[in-house]
């Protein structure tokens, strides 16, 4: 029996067990698992303790970070007036040095004012972009600066050839013009402009050149030959269109025209301006008149033009001569006027009442007529001398034996009686009046005609004879007036 004893059988595991019997096991057993209520309470806490180091390590970094631009802009607005304080400036080494100069030192002091590292780093990275930047606007404003200078400079210089050229004898126009191209090459080659531009800028060159020559040729009798050949050795002739070359040519004659037709010049030559009006109307390039279209009204007006200037100019001349004639007798009357009644060789003329008696005759003299003229504009040659001839003759009158201590400074407004006379010597100038067998007394004659009192015609119109009589009456009431009597 013992030999026929049973063994029991122990349980092993198998290691061979089927993946997918695994892996249906495996949700139940997930599942099944559970957290309890502390553990779930103690995750929750560490998820809200990282958002809060999040988000104060965000929030620090960006605190820096706008530290680090206001630094930033403080230290650009110095740099910006630095970059304009060099913006003229067309050297660019020169500018660069002048900014890297005042800009490092305030940036190292700037620098050195941040404590915090990470604000200080990223400051030094911004100052990079911003120093590229600056630095960039350097070169392009002392580029602009240079290209500005160098072309004002390019210009002066050959406007001063083209104005020795036009003056120069035919050796030097050649070294001019050599000058000239030689100025265009080298500038073209220092801006890189290429060839067209060199190539327009020589043409540019060569149509000056011509207006020059067609300034000078168009007062030669061959002027029109001597145009067209340079026209054709210049080559403006296979680039300058007709129309261009007709405006050439009508500047160049009307410049000329225009320097022979100025009105009253004494050097003014109207017949040779028509000669080189009528060579301009019959001007051709080639077989082509250039007078044509816009351009041949506009030889039409000038024509119009020297007519009219010629009329004016022959009335300048006839008035300039007149007014010659005007001043020279007028300075004459005055001085006649002056001489009789001070003379400092004449002891009887010498004295102080002599000089006053002048000085007041000579300032009516010329206050009077210094009034007529402006009465009168159109007054002509003859009535000028004669007022002036009369003038001087009834000043004379009206001062000889003038007491000066009763004498006032003349004023046509408000004052033509400047000469208070005694009554006594007015009574008897009277009595001479009224005396039919005695002529009148000059002085009468010539104080009612410095008072303007004239007789009048049968229609009542002012003729040139003084009325005596007037005068004697206002000038009666002027003297009633100074003794009080009605």
């Amino acid at each position: 029996m013992q030999g026929n004893l049973a063994v029991p059988k122990i349980p092993t595991f198998d290691t061979k067990i089927r993946r997918s019997e695994l892996t249906e096991q495996t949700p139940s057993l997930r599942t099944n698992i559970r957290a309890t209520g502390q553990e779930s309470t103690l995750l929750r806490i560490q998820d809200d303790l990282q958002r809060e180091v999040d988000y104060y390590s965000r929030k620090k970094k960006a605190e820096q970070d706008l530290e680090s631009r206001k630094i930033t802009l403080e230290i650009g607005i110095d740099a910006d007036k630095v970059v304009e304080s060099v913006s003229k400036n067309p050297e660019e080494e020169t500018s660069i040095n002048i900014y890297n100069e005042k800009i490092n030192p305030l940036v190292e002091k700037r620098l050195a004012k941040i404590k915090n590292k990470n604000v200080r780093k990223l400051v030094k990275k911004r100052l990079e972009i911003l120093n590229l930047e600056n630095t960039g606007t350097i070169k392009k404003n002392s580029h602009a600066a240079f290209l500005k200078s160098d072309t004002e400079t390019y210009n002066n210089e050959q406007n001063i050839l083209l104005n020795k050229y036009k003056t120069a004898d035919p050796g030097m126009k050649v070294l001019y013009i050599d000058q000239l191209n030689k100025n265009a090459e080298r500038r073209n080659e220092t801006h890189i402009l290429g060839a067209e531009n060199l190539k327009r800028e020589k043409q540019r060159i060569n149509a000056l050149i011509l207006t020059g020559d067609a300034g000078s040729f168009s007062l030669l009798e061959n002027g029109e030959k001597q145009i067209n050949q340079r026209d054709k050795d210049l080559g403006t002739k296979n680039f300058m269109s007709d129309d261009v070359f007709g405006t050439v040519v009508y500047n160049a004659y009307q410049n000329n025209i225009e320097s022979l037709t100025v009105v009253g010049s004494e050097d003014a030559d109207f017949d040779q301006a028509k000669i080189l009006l009528g060579r301009l109307k019959n001007f051709k390039r080639g077989d082509r008149l250039i007078a044509t279209g816009e351009l041949k009204d506009k030889i039409a007006t000038l024509e119009q033009k020297i007519l009219t200037e010629e009329i004016r100019h022959e009335a300048a001349l006839k008035k300039s001569g007149d007014n010659k004639i005007i001043d020279d007798y007028t300075k004459g009357q005055k001085k006649a006027l002056e001489a009789k009644f001070f003379n400092a060789f004449d002891a009887k003329l010498n004295k102080a009442e002599s000089r006053a008696r002048a000085t007041e005759a000579t300032f009516e003299f010329d206050t009077r007529l210094a009034q007529f003229n402006s009465s009168n504009p159109n007054a002509t040659t003859q009535q000028q001398l004669e007022f002036t001839r009369n003038l001087s003759m009834d000043l004379q009158n009206k001062y000889e034996d003038a007491d000066i201590e009763k004498t006032t400074t003349y004023n046509l407004s408000n004052n033509r009686f400047n000469i208070i006379r005694e009554e006594n010597d007015f009574s008897k100038l009277v009595q001479d009046y009224q005396n039919k067998d005695t002529p009148t007394p000059p002085l009468l004659i010539s104080l009612a005609r410095l008072n303007g009192y004239f007789q009048k015609d049968a229609k009542g119109n002012e003729t040139k004879k003084p009325d005596v009589g007037a005068f004697i009456i206002a000038y009666t009431e002027i003297l009633k007036t100074r003794k009080g009597e009605e």
